[in-house]
């Protein structure tokens, strides 16, 4: 036993130190560390989640678009107007996918509201004659 060599810190070789009574507390008190910093990162996390939303839509678009600024930088345009062109150009037609679905989607908005009275006491009626429990006023 005399050529082991000693560890720095622990019980001679050969010997077992039995644990103290402070070891149920320390490993209680490291776990509720670890719980607290976990539910400190997941609050932080969720309260940047819009920021972070943000930051994740620019890159899908810049990702997605880059392609498309390279091109137009291959044929002679400066970076910063190739991106004003692309930019420019999303921006058209989303305006214009916006301006042709309007007026279909305004047509339904009132067919809905002038059909639905109608529609409401069809429902109801229908409802109440199956012999349903829930009643179209409790709606």
């Amino acid at each position: 036993m005399a050529n082991e060599p000693e560890v720095c810190g622990g019980p001679p070789a050969g010997e077992r130190r039995a644990l103290g009574v402070d070891a149920p507390f320390r490993l209680g008190f490291l776990g509720a560390l670890g719980a607290a910093a976990a539910l400190l990162l997941v609050r932080a996390v969720l309260a940047a989640a819009p920021v972070i939303l943000l930051v994740g839509i620019a890159l899908f678009f810049a990702i997605g678009l880059d392609p498309a600024v390279n091109w137009l930088q291959r044929r002679g345009l400066r970076r910063g107007w190739a991106v004003f062109a692309i930019v420019a150009a999303v921006i058209s037609v989303v305006v214009v996918f916006l301006a042709a679905a309007a007026p279909p989607l305004v047509a339904q908005a009132a067919d809905l509201r002038t059909d639905c009275p109608s529609t409401w006491s069809v429902w109801s009626a229908t409802t109440s004659s199956s012999g349903s429990s829930t009643s179209a006023s409790t709606w």
